[in-house]
């Protein structure tokens, strides 16, 4: 990730020839939303850019290692002033493009005509369905009707989905509190022009560096508690068959299987591993995949925890293996109250 001045070498390190698929590369340190449970919080109010010269060299060596995908991230990877440009550079050196975006940058027609033929992969954060709930999760008084404006323009300009004219995969992720929670179907429905691939709908992470902290349950952006959450089940399974309707994937992130019930652990997806994209060649091991950044390399994969675990109750249980429990730090805090083991075979599983 982007680092303060000074703290960045000067040389970009060359990387190896890799069998692996992506390159992570934050571009920016800037967001246009401040979103209560971002870990950036302070960072991205630096606003700061990855110099143009710095970003062609990452292409040069990324496109030299044998990797096949660059991953623009941020802070909002958008709000780069050379955005266009540098997705134009990566595919003239024969790497997909995916982006992370909150898509506000669409509201520009001129923007979204500009991107639309130069991008793979996008994949849309939108975390509430109302208006009120906007402003409390990002922040911004106006969020509601400006994302709205700005879907309708990545919607015409992105193409139909399956159709000849589609231009980018779309897929789409929703953080989960106390605040979005009673608004899924909502969100769902103001997603759906876009007609996404994948929804990845995951619990807020309890860590450092948010505008709010998740673990403040009487918060309205606040996580849920594990009843609440196993309280969602029916919600949950509606929304499930829906998106399956509309040819959608939703995937449940960094939610107990027990909490979920036996009807939707095929849409839990735990133990994740560097395929945000969810696709069906994604890698099977953690070592087919490396990762890379301004600031750091990683010459060895790293699988993504979140700092999650199995408290002693969980012992035993049949989806132990499969399951990543919770949150380390929510257990810690509340205990492991709600969480209830499955004994013997769950039924999914008997033959």
């Amino acid at each position: 990730m982007l680092t303060p001045p000074g703290r960045v070498e000067a040389r970009v390190p060359a990387l190896p020839r890799s069998q692996g698929k992506r390159v992570e590369l934050f571009i920016s340190s800037g967001c246009n939303l401040h979103c209560s449970f971002c870990c950036e919080s302070e960072r991205i109010q630096r606003k700061e850019w990855m110099p143009w010269e710095r970003l062609i060299g990452w292409l040069d060596r990324a496109a030299a290692s044998g990797c096949r995908m660059i991953q623009f991230m941020g802070g909002e990877a958008t709000l780069h002033p050379r955005f266009p440009d540098a997705l134009r550079e990566a595919k003239a050196r024969g790497l997909s493009t995916f982006v992370i975006t909150n898509l506000l940058r669409w509201e520009d027609p001129a923007f979204a005509e500009a991107v639309a033929p130069w991008l793979d992969e996008v994949m849309v954060s939108m975390h509430a369905g109302s208006a009120d709930s906007g402003a409390l999760i990002t922040g911004r008084p106006a969020w509601y009707p400006r994302f709205l404006r700005a879907r309708d323009e990545a919607a015409r300009t992105l193409g139909p989905a399956g159709g000849p004219g589609r231009r980018a995969r779309v897929r789409a992720s929703t953080v989960l509190t106390r605040a979005s929670a009673p608004e899924l179907s909502l969100i769902y429905e103001a997603l759906r022009p876009l007609r996404p691939e994948r929804w990845i709908l995951g619990n807020a992470v309890p860590v450092e560096g948010s505008r709010a902290d998740p673990m403040d349950t009487a918060a309205p952006t606040g996580d849920l508690t594990i009843p609440e959450l196993r309280a969602l089940q029916p919600a949950l399974r509606a929304l499930s068959a829906q998106c399956a309707a509309d040819g959608c994937g939703l995937v449940l992130f960094c939610f107990p299987h027990c909490v979920l019930g036996p009807e939707l652990w095929d849409q839990a997806h735990d133990f994740f591993v560097e395929n945000q994209d969810l696709s069906p060649d994604a890698p099977a091991e953690a070592r087919d995949v490396n990762f890379w950044s301004e600031a750091e390399y990683h010459e060895t994969p790293r699988p993504v925890t979140l700092a999650r675990s199995r408290p002693p109750i969980c012992a035993g249980c049949a989806r132990e293996r499969v399951c990543g429990g919770h949150f380390t730090e929510q257990l810690r805090r509340a205990g492991s109250g709600g969480l209830e083991p499955i004994r013997g075979a769950p039924p999914a599983e008997k033959s």
